[in-house]
């Protein structure tokens, strides 16, 4: 669903740049650091547009890379349904509906080695005061099915204090996820102040009351996660004033920690884009999705890193 945030602030901060704002819109991006990590990783590459998505997909909201394809789906209130995409041309593969499950604002999704995990936890105006994580078996996906049961559902309330900001968009709002070892990692899309809060889940159906583990600045409305497990490496991606951001940290044994890296880079020649959802393929390459909103929907790959 499209959310056109604007921000008085300009997306690079100092009087100079500032001034300069228009000619750096056209030539360059810029970074941030968003925590002060210990050391620096290698900053993301340009983000190069891969190929238009099917209009099936046009608000696609989350990413997962498997069995060599794109996964996603239409997010707030489009039918229960996943999505296999061919990488290379953007069409749709095969759709999979989940039965017995609703789609009141799926958000995000996330793999481990045997469980994909569909995350309807969008709750912009603070509207719901439980949110769902659904749990589906990776292999019944890969099966071919047209229609599958979820294989359990995850509930969850905040422990936390509720904020909303002038236009009542809330700071309890999540949109991005991960998985790693026997548990979720759930990051908040502050509408008050752009900061992430994590939050840290069993994997395991039932219902948990939960609060934050860490919190950072993030500067930014962070709509989608994913992990490297082989490089220990979490990038987040997302926006600030409706221009794409993404964040790459590097982490030791717990991914909600930072422990390398903390910078975010802005893509501002990629203005207008609504990136929603955020992958990792098999290489440790990156794919981020675009939903329909003053661009067609579309699928970018990063390209080459450096600093």
């Amino acid at each position: 669903m499209l959310h056109i945030y604007i921000q008085k602030d300009f997306p690079c901060r100092g009087g100079f740049i500032q001034i300069l704002l228009l000619v750096a819109l056209l030539v360059s991006s810029c970074t941030y650091r968003f925590y002060p990590a210990e050391c620096d990783l290698p900053m993301p590459g340009n983000m190069v547009k891969q190929t238009r998505l099917d209009a099936k997909v046009a608000e696609t909201s989350g990413l997962i890379f498997m069995d060599g394809s794109i996964w996603t789906f239409n997010d707030s209130g489009g039918e229960p349904a996943i999505y296999r995409i061919d990488p290379g041309n953007g069409s749709v593969i095969r759709k999979t509906v989940i039965s017995k499950a609703l789609n009141v604002d799926w958000e995000d999704i996330a793999m481990d080695e045997h469980y994909i995990y569909v995350a309807d936890v969008g709750n912009n105006f603070a509207g719901r005061d439980t949110v769902v994580i659904i749990r589906i078996d990776s292999g019944e996906l890969l099966s071919g099915a047209e229609e599958l049961d979820h294989a359990g559902i995850i509930t969850l309330s905040y422990e936390e204090p509720l904020a909303l900001n002038r236009l009542g968009w809330s700071s309890l709002d999540c949109e991005a996820l991960f998985a790693f070892r026997d548990s979720l990692y759930l990051f908040s899309k502050n509408w008050v102040d752009e900061s992430t809060s994590v939050y840290v889940i069993p994997a395991v159906p039932g219902h948990y009351m939960v609060k934050k583990s860490f919190r950072y600045e993030a500067k930014m409305l962070v709509t989608g996660a994913d992990i490297y497990r082989h490089s220990k490496e979490v990038s987040l991606v997302g926006y600030r004033s409706y221009i794409p951001v993404v964040i790459t940290y590097g982490y030791e044994d717990n991914p909600a920690a930072v422990a390398c890296g903390g910078k975010a880079r802005i893509y501002p020649l990629k203005a207008g884009r609504q990136v929603e959802g955020i992958c990792y393929d098999k290489q440790g390459k990156l794919y981020i999705s675009a939903e329909r909103s003053l661009q067609k929907q579309a699928l970018f790959k990063l390209g080459g890193w450096g600093h």
